[in-house]
């Protein structure tokens, strides 16, 4: 299993290096979820990141778990 902390960090500094900055992440979660990939929710300006856990399983692409955790990422930038 892929380890979500470690690629969201990863994320968040490609992000960076291309000057887009996220707001607060308070914590990646492992979703069992089935009818979405992610989620990002923002509570009192901090935001949390939900992942199904179908993208973390080591035969699911690394590129598909990537692109969604940007794709969540950018719901955290104002």
């Amino acid at each position: 299993m892929k380890n979500l902390i470690k690629y969201g960090n990863e994320c968040i500094k490609e992000l960076n290096a291309i000057g887009i900055y996220p707001n607060e992440i308070s914590e990646f979660k492992i979703s069992n979820a089935k009818s979405y990939w992610g989620q990002a929710r923002r509570r009192n300006g901090v935001y949390s990141i939900k992942i199904s856990k179908d993208l973390l399983e080591d035969n699911t692409p690394e590129k598909s778990l990537k692109q969604t955790l940007f794709h969540e990422l950018l719901h955290c930038v104002d």
